[in-house]
């Protein structure tokens, strides 16, 4: 095992510390020291492994979990309609990752804006990729953006569902899913030059 793989599997132990400390404690320099301490770590090593500090421990956790996700669609069947898949991923990140955590702890509310939207974004991206889509161009950013609200949205939502079985976030991960399609669908729509009048006139 040479030096980046030995990090590697370092850092993953260092994960799984923080996956088991999260729920009792806030992002900050206490569970740092905890993870160090319960992996077996030197005080201060983390910076080794993450020099840049927390926040970049956060993004590392966050791309964690969600590999934990794509792991757990994969046992999963997966569904016909791409909006399905959509909402099983978005489900699957949060309710079968989050619940562990259920607080303000999920790192989007951790980072600052910037940062936090930044791995909510990736988030979206692997969403976006495990139910197919392969866009390069403009609608790339379309469709993550559009997912990002209802990412995000759907955390809120979920942090505060007392329904059983978080029935209510279903719901709403649903609903939200399906808007953000049609808008998507109406998009296409308005940017296809046949639909323009003028255009139309030629064709």
């Amino acid at each position: 095992m040479n030096i980046q793989e030995e990090h590697y599997t370092k850092k993953i132990s260092f994960m799984q510390s923080l996956l088991q400390l999260l729920p009792f404690n806030e992002w900050n320099d206490k569970i740092i020291n905890e993870a160090e301490e319960k992996c077996g770590f030197a005080k201060g090593y983390s910076l080794i492994l993450f020099p840049d500090g927390l926040a970049e421990i956060i993004k590392f956790f966050e791309s964690y979990l969600d590999n934990i996700t794509l792991e757990s669609l994969n046992e999963q069947e997966v569904p016909n309609k791409i909006r399905e898949k959509i909402s099983l991923a978005v489900k699957t990140r949060i309710k079968a990752v989050l619940p562990i955590i259920h607080s303000k702890n999920a790192a989007y509310f951790a980072l600052n804006p910037v940062q936090g939207t930044e791995v909510a974004f990736h988030s979206c991206d692997i969403i976006w990729q495990y139910a197919g889509d392969k866009s390069i161009d403009y609608n790339y950013y379309t469709k993550r953006g559009l997912l990002l609200s209802v990412y995000v949205s759907s955390i809120l939502f979920y942090i505060q569902d007392e329904s059983e079985n978080y029935i209510n976030t279903d719901k709403f991960i649903d609903s939200s899913v399906e808007n953000i399609v049609q808008a998507f669908s109406q998009m296409k729509k308005l940017l296809d030059p046949s639909n323009i009048p003028i255009v139309r006139m030629f064709t």
